[in-house]
Protein backbone atom coordinates (compact mmCIF):
# COMPACT_ATOMS: atom_id res chain seq x y z
CA UNK A 1 0.00 0.00 0.00
CA UNK A 2 2.91 2.43 0.78
CA UNK A 3 4.44 1.27 -2.73
CA UNK A 4 1.81 2.28 -4.41
CA UNK A 5 0.93 5.50 -2.71
CA UNK A 6 4.86 6.60 -3.06
CA UNK A 7 5.20 6.28 -7.09
CA UNK A 8 1.84 7.59 -7.11
CA UNK A 9 3.21 10.40 -5.60
CA UNK A 10 6.32 11.02 -7.56
CA UNK A 11 4.29 10.68 -11.09
CA UNK A 12 1.72 12.95 -10.49
CA UNK A 13 5.03 15.39 -9.75
CA UNK A 14 6.46 14.50 -12.30
CA UNK A 15 3.78 15.14 -14.65
CA UNK A 16 2.94 18.12 -13.12
CA UNK A 17 6.67 19.46 -13.75
CA UNK A 18 6.84 18.51 -17.45
CA UNK A 19 3.72 20.44 -18.22
CA UNK A 20 4.35 23.33 -16.43
CA UNK A 21 8.24 23.27 -18.41
CA UNK A 22 6.60 23.05 -21.49
CA UNK A 23 3.89 25.92 -21.09
CA UNK A 24 6.70 28.09 -19.88
CA UNK A 25 8.85 27.15 -23.01
CA UNK A 26 6.07 28.11 -25.32
CA UNK A 27 5.38 31.25 -23.75
CA UNK A 28 8.47 32.27 -24.16
CA UNK A 29 8.76 31.60 -28.18
CA UNK A 30 5.29 33.59 -28.43
CA UNK A 31 6.68 36.25 -27.23
CA UNK A 32 10.18 36.25 -28.83
CA UNK A 33 8.35 35.39 -32.44
CA UNK A 34 4.65 36.94 -32.79
CA UNK A 35 3.92 36.26 -36.36
CA UNK A 36 6.00 33.27 -36.28
CA UNK A 37 3.38 31.37 -34.18
CA UNK A 38 0.96 29.38 -35.87
CA UNK A 39 -3.04 29.81 -35.64
CA UNK A 40 -3.73 26.49 -34.43
CA UNK A 41 -2.27 24.55 -31.05
CA UNK A 42 -2.01 21.10 -32.42
CA UNK A 43 1.60 21.54 -33.06
CA UNK A 44 2.81 22.74 -29.93
CA UNK A 45 6.61 21.24 -29.10
CA UNK A 46 7.02 20.25 -25.55
CA UNK A 47 10.18 21.02 -23.63
CA UNK A 48 11.77 18.33 -21.99
CA UNK A 49 13.84 19.32 -18.50
CA UNK A 50 17.59 18.59 -17.76
CA UNK A 51 18.79 16.64 -15.11
CA UNK A 52 19.07 19.02 -12.68
CA UNK A 53 15.56 20.04 -12.82
CA UNK A 54 14.31 16.64 -12.78
CA UNK A 55 16.57 15.91 -9.52
CA UNK A 56 14.83 18.53 -7.67
CA UNK A 57 11.44 17.76 -8.85
CA UNK A 58 12.16 14.17 -7.48
CA UNK A 59 13.51 15.45 -4.36
CA UNK A 60 10.70 17.36 -3.63
CA UNK A 61 7.87 14.42 -4.60
CA UNK A 62 10.23 12.73 -1.90
CA UNK A 63 9.38 15.03 0.70
CA UNK A 64 5.58 15.40 0.16
CA UNK A 65 5.13 11.50 0.02
CA UNK A 66 7.17 12.01 3.47
CA UNK A 67 4.84 14.06 4.83
CA UNK A 68 1.87 12.73 3.56
CA UNK A 69 2.88 9.17 4.77
CA UNK A 70 3.87 11.12 8.68
CA UNK A 71 0.18 12.61 8.21
CA UNK A 72 -1.21 9.65 7.11
CA UNK A 73 -0.27 7.44 10.44
CA UNK A 74 -2.95 6.33 12.48
CA UNK A 75 -3.06 7.88 16.10
CA UNK A 76 -3.22 4.82 18.11
CA UNK A 77 0.21 4.02 16.95
CA UNK A 78 1.78 7.75 17.37
CA UNK A 79 0.38 7.56 21.12
CA UNK A 80 1.77 4.14 21.02
CA UNK A 81 5.45 5.29 20.09
CA UNK A 82 4.99 8.03 23.12
CA UNK A 83 4.19 6.28 25.75
CA UNK A 84 6.90 3.33 24.70
CA UNK A 85 9.18 6.89 24.73
CA UNK A 86 7.53 7.49 28.38
CA UNK A 87 8.55 3.77 29.40
CA UNK A 88 11.51 3.78 28.67
CA UNK A 89 11.89 7.47 30.15
CA UNK A 90 10.70 6.18 33.14
CA UNK A 91 13.01 2.90 33.01
CA UNK A 92 16.07 4.89 32.98
CA UNK A 93 14.89 7.39 36.16
CA UNK A 94 14.01 3.89 37.82
CA UNK A 95 17.37 2.62 37.26
CA UNK A 96 19.34 5.67 38.18
CA UNK A 97 16.83 5.71 41.72
CA UNK A 98 17.79 2.08 42.40
CA UNK A 99 21.20 3.28 41.83
CA UNK A 100 20.79 6.66 44.42
CA UNK A 101 19.08 3.85 46.77
CA UNK A 102 22.51 1.41 46.66
CA UNK A 103 24.72 3.98 47.23
CA UNK A 104 22.41 5.57 50.11
CA UNK A 105 23.03 2.19 51.89
CA UNK A 106 26.28 2.08 50.90
CA UNK A 107 27.03 5.30 52.61
CA UNK A 108 24.88 3.94 55.75
CA UNK A 109 26.89 0.75 56.27
CA UNK A 110 29.79 2.45 55.81
CA UNK A 111 28.64 5.28 58.71
CA UNK A 112 27.56 2.33 61.06
CA UNK A 113 30.85 1.01 60.57
CA UNK A 114 32.40 3.82 61.56
CA UNK A 115 30.03 4.54 64.30
CA UNK A 116 30.95 0.85 65.65
CA UNK A 117 34.74 1.56 65.38
CA UNK A 118 34.35 5.15 67.44
CA UNK A 119 32.17 3.23 70.08
CA UNK A 120 34.49 0.49 70.24
CA UNK A 121 37.64 2.78 70.71
CA UNK A 122 35.60 5.16 73.19
CA UNK A 123 34.73 1.93 75.24
CA UNK A 124 38.52 1.04 74.93
CA UNK A 125 39.10 4.29 76.29
CA UNK A 126 37.10 4.39 79.26
CA UNK A 127 38.47 0.77 79.98
CA UNK A 128 42.30 1.80 79.91
CA UNK A 129 41.36 4.85 81.91
CA UNK A 130 39.45 3.21 84.57
CA UNK A 131 42.44 0.65 84.59
CA UNK A 132 44.92 3.50 85.00
CA UNK A 133 42.78 4.86 87.90
CA UNK A 134 42.48 1.80 89.60
CA UNK A 135 45.98 1.06 89.20
CA UNK A 136 46.61 5.29 90.60
CA UNK A 137 44.55 3.83 93.56
CA UNK A 138 46.19 0.83 94.49
CA UNK A 139 49.53 2.33 94.20
CA UNK A 140 48.25 4.77 96.63
CA UNK A 141 46.70 2.99 99.12
CA UNK A 142 50.25 0.55 99.11
CA UNK A 143 52.08 4.01 100.02
CA UNK A 144 50.02 4.67 102.78
CA UNK A 145 50.14 1.62 104.10
CA UNK A 146 54.01 1.67 103.86
CA UNK A 147 54.08 5.23 104.87
CA UNK A 148 51.39 5.82 107.03
CA UNK A 149 51.70 6.01 110.91
CA UNK A 150 49.49 3.76 113.28
CA UNK A 151 48.71 4.28 116.63
CA UNK A 152 48.74 1.62 119.35
CA UNK A 153 48.18 1.67 122.28
CA UNK A 154 46.94 0.81 126.26
CA UNK A 155 45.44 1.71 129.10
CA UNK A 156 45.68 1.10 132.84
CA UNK A 157 43.96 2.96 135.63
CA UNK A 158 45.33 5.79 137.18
CA UNK A 159 43.04 6.64 139.58
CA UNK A 160 40.35 5.66 142.28
CA UNK A 161 36.66 4.89 140.82
CA UNK A 162 35.01 7.81 143.03
CA UNK A 163 30.85 7.84 142.82
CA UNK A 164 29.33 11.50 143.13
CA UNK A 165 25.92 12.26 142.91
CA UNK A 166 26.10 12.38 138.73
CA UNK A 167 27.86 9.40 138.53
CA UNK A 168 31.57 8.04 138.43
CA UNK A 169 34.55 9.36 137.52
CA UNK A 170 38.17 7.90 137.29
CA UNK A 171 41.65 8.67 135.15
CA UNK A 172 43.18 6.06 133.21
CA UNK A 173 46.73 6.59 131.63
CA UNK A 174 47.02 5.93 127.62
CA UNK A 175 50.80 4.21 126.60
CA UNK A 176 50.64 4.49 123.05
CA UNK A 177 53.64 4.30 120.27
CA UNK A 178 53.49 4.67 116.90
CA UNK A 179 54.10 1.60 115.08
CA UNK A 180 53.97 2.51 111.49
CA UNK A 181 56.84 3.96 109.18
CA UNK A 182 54.79 7.38 108.72
CA UNK A 183 55.21 10.58 111.17
CA UNK A 184 51.83 10.79 113.11
CA UNK A 185 50.10 14.49 113.96
CA UNK A 186 47.49 15.84 115.72
CA UNK A 187 47.19 13.31 117.90
CA UNK A 188 43.49 13.20 119.59
CA UNK A 189 42.56 10.92 122.61
CA UNK A 190 38.69 10.76 123.45
CA UNK A 191 36.86 8.58 125.45
CA UNK A 192 33.44 7.56 126.08
CA UNK A 193 31.10 4.49 127.84
CA UNK A 194 28.48 1.99 126.22
CA UNK A 195 26.18 -0.13 127.48
CA UNK A 196 27.59 -3.19 128.70
CA UNK A 197 23.72 -4.70 128.55
CA UNK A 198 23.33 -3.81 125.21
CA UNK A 199 22.26 -6.48 122.32
CA UNK A 200 24.85 -4.50 120.06
CA UNK A 201 27.91 -3.45 121.80
CA UNK A 202 30.37 -3.64 118.82
CA UNK A 203 27.74 -1.78 116.95
CA UNK A 204 27.56 1.21 119.33
CA UNK A 205 31.22 1.13 119.47
CA UNK A 206 31.18 1.72 116.01
CA UNK A 207 28.54 4.84 115.83
CA UNK A 208 30.90 6.68 118.83
CA UNK A 209 33.92 6.03 116.86
CA UNK A 210 31.83 7.41 113.53
CA UNK A 211 30.67 10.58 115.81
CA UNK A 212 34.29 10.93 117.04
CA UNK A 213 36.04 10.75 113.54
CA UNK A 214 33.61 13.19 112.14
CA UNK A 215 33.88 15.41 114.88
CA UNK A 216 37.60 15.43 114.31
CA UNK A 217 37.49 16.30 110.94
CA UNK A 218 35.87 19.23 111.19
CA UNK A 219 37.66 20.87 113.69
CA UNK A 220 41.26 22.46 113.61
CA UNK A 221 42.69 20.00 116.38
CA UNK A 222 46.34 20.49 116.75
CA UNK A 223 47.66 17.61 118.94
CA UNK A 224 51.29 16.52 119.93
CA UNK A 225 53.40 14.73 117.00
CA UNK A 226 54.42 11.44 117.33
CA UNK A 227 57.53 9.94 115.30
CA UNK A 228 57.62 6.31 113.87
CA UNK A 229 59.03 3.63 117.39
CA UNK A 230 58.13 6.69 119.52
CA UNK A 231 56.69 5.90 123.00
CA UNK A 232 54.57 8.76 124.83
CA UNK A 233 51.92 8.62 127.50
CA UNK A 234 48.90 10.85 128.28
CA UNK A 235 45.92 10.55 130.72
CA UNK A 236 43.10 10.62 129.82
CA UNK A 237 39.15 10.82 132.28
CA UNK A 238 36.59 8.15 131.88
CA UNK A 239 33.16 8.69 133.45
CA UNK A 240 30.55 5.87 134.24
CA UNK A 241 26.90 7.15 134.33
CA UNK A 242 24.75 6.99 137.76
CA UNK A 243 22.26 4.76 136.72
CA UNK A 244 24.91 1.63 136.23
CA UNK A 245 25.68 2.02 139.88
CA UNK A 246 21.63 2.45 140.71
CA UNK A 247 20.55 -0.84 138.54
CA UNK A 248 23.87 -2.78 140.19
CA UNK A 249 23.33 -6.09 141.84
CA UNK A 250 24.19 -6.30 145.23
CA UNK A 251 26.49 -8.81 146.19
CA UNK A 252 25.00 -11.92 147.95
CA UNK A 253 27.90 -12.17 150.32
CA UNK A 254 27.98 -8.44 151.42
CA UNK A 255 24.89 -6.68 151.11
CA UNK A 256 26.19 -3.09 151.42
CA UNK A 257 28.51 -4.03 147.59
CA UNK A 258 27.12 -3.81 144.30
CA UNK A 259 28.90 -5.51 140.95
CA UNK A 260 29.22 -2.55 138.59
CA UNK A 261 29.83 -3.32 135.06
CA UNK A 262 31.32 -0.68 132.98
CA UNK A 263 32.80 -0.46 129.42
CA UNK A 264 34.91 2.50 128.55
CA UNK A 265 35.70 3.23 124.62
CA UNK A 266 38.93 4.94 124.01
CA UNK A 267 40.11 6.60 120.31
CA UNK A 268 42.92 7.70 118.94
CA UNK A 269 42.39 9.83 116.12
CA UNK A 270 45.39 11.28 113.91
CA UNK A 271 46.94 12.27 110.79
CA UNK A 272 49.89 11.32 108.55
CA UNK A 273 52.62 14.29 108.46
CA UNK A 274 52.33 13.78 104.27
CA UNK A 275 48.68 14.63 104.95
CA UNK A 276 45.75 12.66 103.69
CA UNK A 277 42.50 12.05 105.32
CA UNK A 278 42.74 11.22 109.62
CA UNK A 279 42.93 7.38 111.32
CA UNK A 280 41.13 6.25 114.00
CA UNK A 281 42.19 3.63 116.42
CA UNK A 282 40.04 2.25 118.36
CA UNK A 283 39.89 0.04 121.72
CA UNK A 284 36.94 -1.10 123.82
CA UNK A 285 37.91 -2.00 127.92
CA UNK A 286 35.87 -3.83 130.55
CA UNK A 287 36.45 -2.45 133.98
CA UNK A 288 37.34 -5.28 136.09
CA UNK A 289 38.07 -6.36 139.45
CA UNK A 290 41.53 -7.09 140.00
CA UNK A 291 40.92 -10.44 141.64
CA UNK A 292 43.15 -13.40 140.31
CA UNK A 293 41.12 -15.43 138.44
CA UNK A 294 39.45 -12.23 136.87
CA UNK A 295 36.40 -14.27 135.97
CA UNK A 296 34.15 -11.31 136.57
CA UNK A 297 33.75 -8.22 134.21
CA UNK A 298 32.46 -6.19 137.24
CA UNK A 299 34.21 -4.06 139.94
CA UNK A 300 32.33 -4.01 144.18
CA UNK A 301 31.27 -0.91 145.25
CA UNK A 302 30.59 -0.33 149.42
CA UNK A 303 27.00 1.83 148.77
CA UNK A 304 27.03 2.13 152.31
CA UNK A 305 30.19 5.08 152.05
CA UNK A 306 29.31 8.82 151.52
CA UNK A 307 31.55 8.37 148.22
CA UNK A 308 31.55 5.00 147.02
CA UNK A 309 35.02 4.71 146.24
CA UNK A 310 37.24 1.46 144.19
CA UNK A 311 40.94 1.50 145.17
CA UNK A 312 43.00 2.01 141.77
CA UNK A 313 45.13 -1.37 142.31
CA UNK A 314 42.07 -3.04 143.06
CA UNK A 315 41.00 -2.64 139.34
CA UNK A 316 41.92 -3.81 135.95
CA UNK A 317 41.25 -2.88 132.26
CA UNK A 318 40.51 -5.78 129.64
CA UNK A 319 40.07 -5.55 125.83
CA UNK A 320 36.67 -6.14 124.73
CA UNK A 321 37.00 -8.79 122.75
CA UNK A 322 36.90 -8.09 118.80
CA UNK A 323 36.69 -4.56 119.49
CA UNK A 324 40.16 -3.53 118.96
CA UNK A 325 40.00 -1.56 115.52
CA UNK A 326 42.92 0.29 113.24
CA UNK A 327 41.96 2.14 110.50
Amino acid sequence: MHGLGWRHSVTTGLLVALLLSGTAGAQENRQADPAAAPADNSNKVVVIPDALTLRSIFDEAVKLFADEKTSNEPGEKRKESRERADLIAQQQMAAAAERMIFLTWIQICVGIVGSLFLVGTLATSVQATRAAVKAANIAERHLIASERPWIRFEARPASDLTFHDFGGTMMAQILFQNVGSGTAQRVRFESGEVSFFTDDIAGEIDKWAAERLQAYDQTDWRGGTVFPNEIQSTDIGLRIDKKWLDHAVFDPETPSRKAVTAVFVISATYTSILGGPPFQTIIALCLMQNTPDQRMRSVFVDVDEKRPRVPADQMVFSTYPGTYKAA
